[in-house]
């Protein structure tokens, strides 16, 4: 068995990381409410959490800004005449913001109702535009509409990321034409692209046994070692996609992880796996995941059989060296 810890390499960067919590998606959405006036604050909250939404509220343009910040709601229902900032000023720091630029805001207003108010609002990035008084239902279904268009671009989005992703680990992997270079290559693209601390491949033979090990690293836990083999075999148990906490974890001192076989019709060749301590792993990262498995599957049965090829072609030099040595020596002894 070869086993190799190799220093981290950054082979690419994807356009945004793919975070997202498993716990985060469970919870109810969270809904902010910006307005200055209590009675509305109070039936704009009690109307929302009779339909399931977490509420919290905001009195003042900066501490809603703040909050928005602080909590990234899932939708914010936003007054324009407020004290310290109004509306419109928030609005425009929360698109300035890299971390509330996309979330649904709703502005709520009972003055501002021209029409050049309206467009005001709308060219700031607010997502629509509703007068009080108005009707709960009208509100909630608007609210509910504007969520689930920013999460569609979002799963869109995502999912761009993802191919996207998945086209260039393609292309690094059918560079890699050696055995050892593509295991370390498949880590460091894992490591790249998934929000994870460490990165682990196997290699397994045409009869099963392991052959090779490769571990990688990165920021806090350089020095992390682990029992790879107590890993390995808890899966050789399994052989099926492995995603914990859900699961039982493979690696001890990591509470997040993932493996995948790499496999290649009925014959497993290795297993993937990444562990960390700070995302918890979702369905989404899985996916990509199981995506670079597949890809790191393919291009190690290629490896394997160039690999295979080359032996060959050695062994059948030598084989023709060793016949034309033969071939001079009874020469020699005819002459």
């Amino acid at each position: 068995m070869d086993v190799q810890f190799h220093p981290f390499l950054s082979v690419f960067q994807p356009e945004e990381p793919i975070h997202q919590s498993m716990t985060e998606q469970q919870k109810s959405p969270l809904v902010l409410v910006a307005d200055d006036e209590n009675h509305t604050t109070l039936m704009l909250k009690r109307i929302f959490e009779r339909h399931g939404y977490r509420v919290e509220t905001a009195q003042d343009g900066v501490s809603a800004l703040s909050s928005a910040q602080r909590m990234v709601p899932d939708l914010i229902l936003l007054d324009i005449q407020m004290p310290g900032m109004n509306g419109f000023e928030v609005l425009r720091a929360l698109r300035d913001s890299p971390i509330t630029k996309n979330i649904p805001t709703i502005l709520v207003t009972a003055k501002a109702r021209e029409a050049s108010d309206v467009a005001h609002g709308l060219n700031l990035g607010a997502d629509d535009y509703i007068y009080k008084p108005f009707d709960p239902r009208e509100l909630v279904a608007r609210a509910e509409s504007k969520m689930k268009a920013r999460h569609l671009e979002e799963t869109l989005h995502r999912r761009t990321q993802e191919l996207q992703a998945l086209l260039r680990v393609g292309e690094e992997l059918n560079n890699a034409l050696a055995v050892d270079d593509l295991l370390n290559l498949v880590l460091f693209l894992s490591l790249d692209l998934l929000p994870c601390c460490l990165a682990a491949i196997y290699q397994i033979n045409e009869i099963g046994e392991l052959a090779r090990f490769r571990a990688e690293t990165k920021g806090d836990y350089r020095a992390f070692d682990f029992n790879h083999m107590d890993a390995f075999e808890r899966f050789l148990i399994r052989r099926r996609p492995t995603l914990w906490p859900a699961d039982p974890p493979l690696i001890e001192g990591f509470p997040y992880g993932m493996a995948v076989p790499l496999q290649h019709g009925e014959r497993l060749l290795g297993v993937l796996m990444v562990a960390g301590d700070l995302v918890t792993y979702d369905e989404n990262h899985m996916s990509l995941f199981k995506g670079i498995g597949r890809q790191a599957a393919l291009a190690l049965r290629n490896a394997e059989l160039y690999e295979i090829q080359a032996n060959y072609a050695l062994h059948l030099e030598d084989m023709v060296a060793a016949r034309t040595k033969e071939l001079q020596s009874a020469q020699q002894m005819l002459v």
